[in-house]
């Protein structure tokens, strides 16, 4: 075994801890509470079982280089079976975590969608009130922009014109 075939088995040990390190920085944050701390509680738990399953297969890598194929060819064929397992579960374990992910964020655009809706609803609802309401002209209501064009004399101080030089 010579050192350049260990660098592609340390690689994919390193990307799964790296992955693993990520995930316990991130998860150690909790986003939001509820409904979205569960989800990235079980985020988090996938995204692990990803990253220790990463390692696995950087293990493996390396195991199947002490297995010669030539003295113990069932044994190399074993082991290249459960490598070649373990990368078509790591892509499906991806392909889930993405999916729930893609999930999780359709839902949180639907209700982001909807109370937007909802309040553009009561915006216009609003607008419509204030359309048919009678002008209020009692003492305490501060001038609006239309008291100032129409001469009624009302002015509040910072809409006064300025004081003419000397």
């Amino acid at each position: 075994m010579t050192p350049s075939s260990l660098i592609f088995p340390g690689v994919v040990v390193g990307v799964g801890v790296a992955l693993l390190a990520w995930g316990f920085w991130a998860g150690g944050h909790p986003a939001a509470e509820g409904g979205e701390a569960a989800f990235h509680r079980r985020q988090w738990r996938r995204r692990a079982a990803t990253a220790l399953l990463t390692i696995t297969l950087g293990v493996g890598l390396y195991a199947i280089q002490l297995v010669p194929p030539r003295a113990h060819p069932t044994a190399a064929a074993v082991l290249w079976m459960l490598l070649l397992f373990g990368v078509l579960a790591l892509f499906g374990m991806a392909a889930a975590d993405a999916l729930a992910s893609t999930g999780h964020l359709a839902r949180l655009h639907n209700r982001q969608q909807a109370a937007r809706l909802a309040l553009e609803a009561e915006l216009r609802r609003a607008r419509r009130q204030l359309q048919h309401a009678p002008p209020a002209e009692t003492e305490g209501e501060p001038p609006t922009c239309d008291d100032q064009h129409h001469g009624n004399g009302k002015h509040s101080p910072d809409t006064l014109p300025p004081p003419s030089p000397p």
